[in-house]
């Protein structure tokens, strides 16, 4: 596991080389991963960790020496997920039908991650309070719209009306944001709101 961008700093831990240390350091994540599930992301305790896994705390603060240096390398785990699935849907766009195809997929395999994976949301919760977690969203954002961008300039939607990447960002803006929304309502509440974004989208790209 490496940094997404230097922006992240020291905050996000890199994958342990030597196979013993990689498990270790994967079963603090996924203990980290079930306290926040289990109690939320305020309440997690670097403590609560140590009793969870088993782990000292000698070795515990050798992989992850805070409290935010755990939060920041699960962030960045479920953002590069994100990264693969946008890349992905986005890697055979050639035209608006491509494009619209495309982002409609993103918008469905988002909300899948986001209601499969709960804490996912307890995360980026956890980024609004933080300066430093903050920089990792930013981080990632500037990734997803890079790569959108692109995919418009393919499909010839990119610069009628203003920067190709400024659009970019909105959207992944607004599909974040639709999911977020979606995963906290009742299921049928969250279908309409996924489908009435999709017809926002339909009506929405000829415009860009």
């Amino acid at each position: 596991m490496t940094q997404s961008d230097p922006a992240a700093g020291t905050i996000v831990r890199r994958m342990p080389v030597q196979k013993r240390s990689r498990e270790r350091f994967e079963l603090i994540l996924d203990a980290a991963v079930a306290l926040i599930s289990e109690k939320g992301v305020d309440q997690l305790k670097m403590n609560d960790i140590v009793e969870r896994t088993g782990v000292k705390h000698g070795s515990l603060y050798q992989y992850f020496p805070e409290k935010r240096a755990v939060i920041a390398t699960l962030l960045d785990v479920y953002n590069r997920q994100g990264h693969d699935c946008v890349r992905l849907a986005l890697e055979p766009v050639k035209t608006e039908a491509d494009l619209f195809r495309a982002l409609t997929r993103i918008l469905d395999e988002y909300f899948e991650m986001f209601s499969t994976h709960p804490v996912m949301g307890d995360l980026i919760g956890a980024t609004r309070a933080d300066p430093e977690l903050q920089k990792l969203e930013e981080a990632d954002i500037r990734i997803l719209s890079g790569i959108l961008a692109d995919a418009m300039r393919r499909a010839g939607v990119a610069g009628r009306n203003g920067s190709a990447e400024t659009t970019a960002m909105m959207l992944m803006d607004l599909i974040a944001a639709v999911v977020c929304r979606a995963v906290c309502q009742p299921q049928e509440e969250a279908e309409q709101t996924v489908s009435q974004f999709k017809q926002l989208l339909a009506g929405g790209l000829a415009n860009l």
